[in-house]
């Protein structure tokens, strides 16, 4: 499975992977670097979406559970 994000609006300038990377930082509180994603991309915007979401392909299992264990708790 392969998780979505939702994130706030896309600064100039800023990349994806940056971003996601940030988000798992400062909010989920864990240290995962650039190098355990694999891949992150955003989705076309929805009629009823004001923010387009966010795709992230992990480079290992372990990170991937990292991050989701960590978010069913936050």
């Amino acid at each position: 499975m392969t998780p979505m994000v939702r994130g706030g609006p896309r600064e100039h300038g800023d990349t994806t992977l940056s971003q996601v990377i940030g988000l798992f930082q400062n909010h989920l509180k864990i240290n995962v670097t650039a190098s355990a994603v694999a891949e992150t991309h955003r989705l076309p915007k929805g009629r009823n979406n004001s923010v387009r979401p966010v795709i992230v392909r992990f480079a290992n299992r372990r990170s991937r559970n990292l991050v989701q264990g960590q978010k069913r708790t936050a």
